[in-house]
């Protein structure tokens, strides 16, 4: 819906993405992304509610479509709420380069049923992309069938930091 350069008035851009989809019927296989970040993003102050009128939506998706480079995302007392199942936070591209995900001051990821925290998926075949998701953002799921991370695609390495920013662990690599 929205190609993102700057720091755009997020209160602006979440009006116009309840409006466009307020007569939507709910029918199978909808889905709407509230952010398009193809290139680095930062994302502050910000409370959303993906999947509260017609779910199957995302928050954004970090990184390009096909091709593109590598992606540097910040998210700064950025809360997602995801509502009504099969919802993701955000969905990270692992075509054309790294990207890297950091949150901090009071981020939170919520979902209920259904729900992906991070869904990290390809569209072209990278196998040497590698992915970082760190900062101390809030994880809450409840209900069942939910993923915090959920890989679709192959890639160098994956390191998850949870926690401030003076501890440090990595997993899959």
């Amino acid at each position: 819906m929205y190609r993102l350069i700057g720091s755009p008035n997020w209160n602006d851009v979440y009006d116009n993405y309840t409006a466009y989809g307020s007569g939507h019927t709910g029918t199978g296989g909808y889905r709407e992304t509230l952010i398009y970040a193809p290139t680095s993003v930062d994302i502050k102050y910000t409370d959303a509610r993906i999947g509260d009128d017609h779910p199957g939506g995302s928050f954004a998706f970090i990184g390009a479509l096909s091709g593109g480079s590598a992606v540097p995302a910040n998210m700064s007392a950025t809360r997602v709420y995801l509502l009504n199942g099969g919802n993701a936070a955000y969905v990270i591209s692992t075509s054309g380069g790294d990207k890297t995900l950091t949150f901090d001051d009071g981020s939170y990821i919520e979902g209920h049923n259904k729900d992906i925290g991070f869904n990290i998926q390809a569209r072209d075949w990278d196998p040497t992309v590698n992915v970082s998701i760190k900062g101390n953002a809030d994880l809450t799921f409840t209900g069942s069938n939910n993923s915090v991370f959920k890989l679709n695609s192959h890639i160098t390495k994956l390191e998850i930091i949870n926690g401030n920013k003076s501890s440090f662990s990595k997993c899959f690599w």
